[in-house]
């Protein structure tokens, strides 16, 4: 069973070591602008005791961005 919950501050270390070993750092850049991927919001698909999967976003105003979207899981959706 895989379920999504919303990152939680006591969560922020694993999910932090997550985007580091997808992406190589926790900073990104977005439209040319410096995102500090350690504070982004988000949530995280996990299956068992595993984190599978994480996306994170944004909100700013009244537009909403996706920062990153990742999964651990080969060829093979993450359901809701």
């Amino acid at each position: 069973m895989t379920i999504s919950i919303r990152t939680a501050p006591e969560e922020r270390l694993a999910i932090n070591q997550f985007i580091q070993s997808c992406w190589f750092s926790t900073q990104m850049i977005i439209w040319g602008e410096m995102a500090d991927m350690t504070n982004a919001a988000g949530f995280i698909a996990v299956a068992g005791a595993t984190s599978c999967g994480l996306i994170t976003y944004r909100i700013n105003d009244v537009v909403g961005e996706i920062l990153s979207l990742g999964s651990l899981r080969e060829k093979m959706a993450i359901p809701a």
